[in-house]
């Protein structure tokens, strides 16, 4: 269009004829609109750089002025962190957080929208979960401009909260149905806590409980403070035709995980969250009843049911296969691990209740204790590996570092028996009363009763 315009206005006129004078003038006016819109173009074309906007590409800058490096707090705690951010321009946000070693927050990180682009500020951060574990833990104060974002870190260590009790559960003996649980609080009140269809075990992981039933009830987890029972195995029974289906529901202090025999010989294990981490067959022909781990195995005690004899079979704990297996003169009740390759027995035979340790490779075992004409009926071990039995004549104590037993109460007819590591005091089930004994007198502290002949206790624990 311009090569056009341009030819026509500079051509002499003498050279046109009123013709062409005529047709040009016919062409002029299109032609000087569209070299108008032409103009119009590159100028808005020339003015476009001008207007755009610079592009923000520098990061705030964020710096966590307290507190120090390598400072110590213990859970639960109220971390005042103070944090220096500025920005050339402006801010948006400011996140203090504080993180494990993979990264993962372990308390509810705190926001703040600065004003202006620099700013100290101090923010509070809670940290309050009883299951936070002692370590070295990451203070994270994430800064935005709204387009870039700058990180500044600092070393905290947190020692964990202190052991709490949270309370005691109290289930009915094996059968009862349906069943109802009991719980002992912090304040000394007794309550209902949950029910089953039918009672079988009770067993606890810190605040992470089991339960199976008799003939009904699968294998299930709740949490101590929560509501909704999770299946984790169903209750065989009518397939098998034989009760209880389960049997040896039990925590293992050595890896913290419950353990649980079936009569059709599986043996199951399972983390405290629930996870499934170990299944083993026993022996053909055999059902588990009790177990302990050692090192790199499981040692399961193991009833044949066709002719009663018992043996203790080794598992390896990482793929559940049989190890090995030792023949047993005793039905155990409870089974100890003494260092890695000993197993402390306590069981009964026809002439009562017998303590034995053997070798869980070459057997030769070794008689600590008899008791004869006494029925064995419940063995719990404190933290300073003091054994206590119930005992259908009391309650005794066996300390196996100098081989001695003795009574703690002999007017107690004791089912079940409990120990609080928190408190340092040892539960007694007799009938339907529950009894918390002192243990520098075993004297009667307190005295509940239940609804219901007490099969079970477990101490619920934070962590």
């Amino acid at each position: 269009y311009c090569r056009e315009y341009e030819q026509l206005i500079t051509t002499p006129s003498t050279v046109r004829s009123s013709k062409a004078i005529r047709s040009s003038r016919s062409y002029l006016g299109p032609m000087f609109h569209k070299a108008t819109r032409y103009a119009a173009c590159l100028w808005l074309l020339a003015c476009i750089p001008g207007c755009r906007k610079e592009v923000d590409e520098e990061a705030p800058s964020v710096r966590i002025l307290s507190p120090a490096p390598g400072s110590i707090v213990q859970v639960p705690a109220t971390v005042t962190v103070t944090v220096a951010v500025n920005d050339e321009r402006s801010l948006s946000s400011l996140v203090v957080s504080i993180a494990d070693a993979d990264g993962v927050p372990v308390a509810p990180s705190v926001l703040h929208v600065p004003s202006g682009r620099s700013q100290t500020v101090e923010l509070e951060l809670s940290i309050t979960d009883e299951q936070i574990t002692s370590g070295t833990y990451q203070l994270i104060a994430r800064a935005s401009d709204g387009t870039n974002d700058a990180r500044a870190y600092s070393a905290l260590t947190v020692l964990e909260a202190s052991l709490r009790t949270k309370g005691v559960l109290i289930a009915p003996r094996k059968g009862v149905a349906p069943a109802t649980i009991m719980e002992l609080d912090d304040d000394g009140n007794v309550n209902e806590w949950g029910s089953l269809p039918d009672m079988g075990e009770l067993s606890v992981i810190g605040h992470s409980v089991f339960a199976t039933g008799s003939i009904i009830a699968p294998l299930q987890r709740r949490e101590h403070e929560g509501v909704v029972w999770t299946m984790l195995a169903p209750n065989g029974t009518q397939v098998s035709s034989e009760a209880p289906f389960f049997h040896g529901l039990r925590v293992d202090p050595t890896d913290g995980r419950t353990y649980v025999g079936q009569v059709d010989g599986i043996i199951r294990g399972y983390s405290a969250t629930g996870d499934a981490v170990f299944n083993g067959m026993s022996l053909p022909g055999h059902q588990s009843r009790t177990t302990v781990v050692l090192d790199d195995r499981l040692m399961s005690a193991a009833l044949r049911t066709s002719d009663g004899q018992w043996s203790l079979v080794g598992h390896s704990l990482i793929g559940g296969e049989v190890l090995n297996d030792i023949p047993l003169d005793l039905a155990p009740v409870r089974l100890v691990a003494l260092g890695n390759d000993r197993v402390l027995v306590f069981g009964q035979d026809g002439n009562g209740t017998r303590i034995l340790s053997l070798h869980v490779l070459i057997g030769g075992p070794i008689e600590h204790a008899q008791l004869a004409s006494v029925q064995l009926r419940d063995v719990v071990t404190s933290p300073a590996n003091d054994h206590f039995l119930a005992l259908s004549n009391g309650i005794m104590r066996y300390r196996h570092s100098t081989f001695t037993l003795e009574p703690v109460r002999t007017d107690i007819d004791a089912h079940a028996l409990a120990w609080d590591p928190v408190n340092g005091v040892l539960y007694a089930a007799a009938g339907n009363s529950l009894l918390r004994l002192d243990p520098a007198t075993w004297a009667t502290i307190a005295t509940w009763n239940m609804p219901f002949d007490i099969g079970d206790v477990e101490v619920v624990l934070d962590r």
